[in-house]
């Protein structure tokens, strides 16, 4: 299965995201999942091509879960947990948001990552 995205990193993909939780003045609602070992990228993906997503308007990312700590629970008995979101660029909102909670994350998603807090995948 073919997992390489187009990866945008930087000062506008964190933009996004908090532009859009502090427009939000409410909870953002999220699921969660708890995954036993390390989150794969080929799941990442597998999530994000479950979601009807319009080029243009979605804007998918992940995130480390701590980036997010005043709007999401990180309290978890994982070490580490990841979030996967969609912005919505025309309402200014995050939806769907899924935080998943594992002992770790692949090599690939580790790749991804890099040292940013947020990327944004195209």
């Amino acid at each position: 299965m073919k997992t390489i995205l187009g990866v945008v990193l930087g000062l506008g993909a964190i933009a996004i995201a908090a532009i859009a939780v502090s427009k939000s003045k409410k909870k953002v609602p999220m699921e969660s999942e708890t995954v036993n070992g390390n989150l794969k990228m080929s799941d990442v993906v597998g999530y994000f091509k479950t979601l009807q997503l319009v080029k243009g308007k979605n804007v998918p990312f992940v995130a480390r879960a701590s980036r997010f700590k005043d709007v999401i629970n990180t309290n978890s008995a994982k070490p580490q947990s990841l979030v996967l979101g969609v912005f919505n660029q025309e309402s200014d909102e995050l939806n769907p948001v899924k935080v998943i909670y594992c002992d770790g994350f692949d090599e690939k998603l580790l790749e991804v990552l890099g040292n940013e807090d947020l990327v944004v995948l195209n």
